[in-house]
């Protein structure tokens, strides 16, 4: 039994001399990135119209390739591109083990695939015979897995030319966040799904489509025929956020910052405050901003009311900056009805609202008839869905819920939230909603997020 025992502890002995000395081992984690949408298609076109038919060129990497650095413990990283293997992102060195991160498939593959899903989704044709293509589409990889704040990046940047021309008709880039850690690739698929799925929204793209396809009649909206702004003005997105407490910070939707290295806060009297993002809930698309420095104007305090005890049928409303580039930099004010407790799918984390919520409302306040916040208006179901309801969407818009809001500030010790605030109550002058909207527009402000 004795010899028995020494000859585990020899044999365990020189396993780990062994793995010592050879490099100490590799463990391999391959994650199955891909583009898998589950909502409703977009669709560009109605059954009449003549479909264009896009061929997408060879996909280019340009991410930057991958240089040693710090990792988490003890361990060098590199993360990044790898030109000996296209499906490595991610590297870490241990004294005693290396990990590697790998995609299934090649980068460039998995990107090729994920643009040809939405182009189908969007109701082009897709042809992988350039000589019988309308528009031809060139992409270049620019992030994809990197880790920033934990977030994993993914970055596309695309241009689409008509056949026969030099000149790009249309360009963007698509960017994508998931929440994410050094250690994990989790967040990549995430982030891969909110870079490809806003790509119908980006300024310009249906134009060019449509005038890839040459029809008249598909548009993208009934609204004035405005001048496309430049790539500059392109690269600011815009809207609405709201101060809550006596702290500076400011409450207004994730994906009016999100991926923005500059954001800032503009007040009625035209000042502007520059703002960092310091809690998110990515999930609920929610923000908090921090000013850093106090606001020119004095504000009085909003109240954040308690969503769970609304009703149906409740009057609402909202102040923010809808479309400023064209409306306008002076907050608007618009009113309607809850319309539903529950939002798209039935998703209690939204109320379904009449309330027009147009580009640029994103992130507001919503008002009960006390003057209490009891959510932030979010998002509306766009033209886009004709065809999966087979009938215009009529003023359908949606809200996210004030619990939700509460929930991620209760993440920042140093806010306490005051009970008191403006109280609407019209059969009194001094405290009239004409009162209240001039009041309550102090706290309101544009948020300017650009890349």
């Amino acid at each position: 039994m004795m010899s028995q025992e020494i000859s585990i502890r020899k044999l365990a002995f020189m396993f780990a001399v062994a793995l010592f000395f050879s490099g100490c081992g590799t463990i391999n984690k391959v994650v199955d990135v891909s583009y898998d949408p589950i909502d409703y298609p977009q669709q560009f076109f109605t059954s009449k119209d003549k479909r264009p038919v896009l061929y997408i060129n060879t996909i280019q990497d340009n991410r930057e390739y991958a240089v040693e650095q710090d990792g988490p413990g003890l361990s060098n990283m590199w993360n990044g591109r790898f030109e000996e293997d296209p499906t490595l992102i991610r590297h870490f060195k241990y004294p005693t083990i290396n990990r590697l991160f790998r995609t299934s498939r090649p980068v460039s593959e998995i990107i090729g695939e994920a643009l040809e899903i939405e182009v189908r989704r969007l109701g082009i044709e897709s042809t992988h015979d350039r000589a019988l293509a309308d528009g031809v589409l060139d992409v270049s990889i620019e992030k994809f897995g990197e880790i920033f704040n934990e977030e994993v990046r993914v970055k596309i940047s695309l241009k689409l030319y008509q056949v026969g021309n030099d000149d790009p008709i249309w360009n963007g880039t698509l960017k994508g966040a998931g929440k994410g850690k050094q250690w994990s690739l989790g967040g990549l698929n995430p982030a891969l799904d909110k870079a490809i799925k806003r790509w119908y929204i980006y300024p310009g793209f249906q134009e060019a489509m449509v005038s890839l396809s040459g029809n008249n009649s598909s548009q993208p909206s009934f609204q004035p025929v405005v001048p496309r702004p430049s790539n500059k003005q392109q690269a600011v997105s815009g809207g609405t956020g709201f101060l809550f407490s006596s702290k500076d910070y400011v409450i207004t939707n994730y994906h009016v910052v999100e991926g923005a290295n500059s954001i800032r806060a503009k007040f009625t009297n035209g000042q502007t405050v520059e703002a960092v993002v310091v809690a998110k809930d990515s999930k609920n698309d929610i923000a908090i901003l921090k000013l850093v420095n106090s606001p020119p104007l004095s504000a009085t305090p909003i109240k954040l009311g308690d969503s769970s005890q609304a009703r149906a049928g409740e009057k609402i409303f909202t102040i923010g900056y809808p479309a400023s580039k064209i409306m306008g930099e002076k907050p608007k004010y618009s009113e309607g009805v809850i319309n539903a407790m529950t939002g798209l799918q039935d998703d209690p984390a939204f109320f379904q609202v009449s309330v027009p919520v147009q580009p640029g409302n994103s992130g507001g306040p919503l008002f009960n008839v006390r003057g209490e916040v009891i959510g932030i208006t979010t998002a509306s179901l766009s033209l886009l869905a004709i065809d999966a309801m087979g009938a215009i969407p009529q003023n359908v818009n949606y809200a996210i819920k004030s619990s939700f809001v509460k929930n991620l500030l209760s993440t920042i010790p140093e806010l306490m939230l005051s009970n008191t605030g403006i109280v609407v109550v019209p059969n009194e002058p001094e405290n009239s909603l004409p009162n209240f909207i001039e009041q309550a527009s102090k706290n309101i402000v544009l948020i300017e997020a650009k890349e």
